[in-house]
């Protein structure tokens, strides 16, 4: 029988947080320095460079990856009932 390994929860929650940081750029990049919203523009309510919604979006990016890692890691060890 194949024994699984724990996985660390502070290494998934860096790993979840750079995760975000990249989505965060690769927007970034798309959106604001091609200076034109992309074909779904006339959806945007606020403008996208704005610099509170890009920190709210890097907010909600970089947080929720690092608690998608951490929840992913705390499942995931219970589940092969690692202590």
């Amino acid at each position: 029988m194949v024994k699984y390994h724990p996985v660390s929860p502070d290494g998934l929650t860096k790993t979840g947080a750079i995760v975000g940081l990249i989505w965060w750029a690769l927007a970034l990049g798309w959106h604001g320095m091609m200076g034109m919203p992309s074909m779904m523009g006339l959806l945007y309510s606020y403008p996208y460079m704005s610099m509170m919604m890009q920190s709210l979006v890097f907010v909600l990016l970089v947080g929720g990856g690092a608690l998608t890692g951490w929840l992913v890691a705390v499942v995931y060890n219970r589940s092969i009932g690692a202590k």
